[in-house]
């Protein structure tokens, strides 16, 4: 609000006020800007190291954009990624307490029934000049190799 008996010094610092604060807005959001740049480039700089940073980018992405929006949070990227772990973690257990007696996951499964499916298959001898047939358990290589002598 103007007062109608400003004189020229007091326009000279109101106006000089609301150019201070215009400034001071303009570098304030120049400084979030380089800082977001900096965080960005650090996050993605470790890509190449953490395989994690590639899986979890959108996801990252998206909670910084919700936490800006909503909470006017700006956390590292780094720390919001390992914050989506956690929280998937956490989810995870959860669940598994909700059901322990789920028994396998289908890949568990499919794979005990290929190792017992392998383990019922006659596998052929190791050695090409002795027959299969022929081939003896330990049980009955030291029945036969002590047969002889009185036990």
């Amino acid at each position: 609000m103007i007062p109608a008996d400003e004189d020229a010094t007091a326009k000279f610092v109101r106006v000089g006020n609301k150019v201070l604060e215009q400034s001071k807005q303009q570098v304030n959001q120049a400084t979030l800007i380089a800082v977001d740049a900096a965080d960005k480039v650090e996050f993605y700089s470790q890509a190449s190291e953490n395989p994690l940073v590639n899986k979890y980018k959108a996801k990252v992405e998206a909670e910084l954009a919700r936490m800006r929006r909503e909470e006017n949070n700006r956390a590292p990227r780094v720390l919001i990624m390992r914050y989506l772990i956690g929280k998937e973690a956490e989810e995870a257990a959860i669940e598994k307490q909700k059901n322990p007696g789920r028994g396998k996951s289908k890949e568990q499964a499919d794979a005990e029934v290929r190792v017992k499916e392998a383990r019922k298959a006659a596998g052929g001898s190791p050695r090409s000049d002795v027959n299969a047939a022929a081939r003896r358990s330990d049980r009955q290589k030291v029945a036969e190799r002590l047969s002889d002598k009185p036990i």
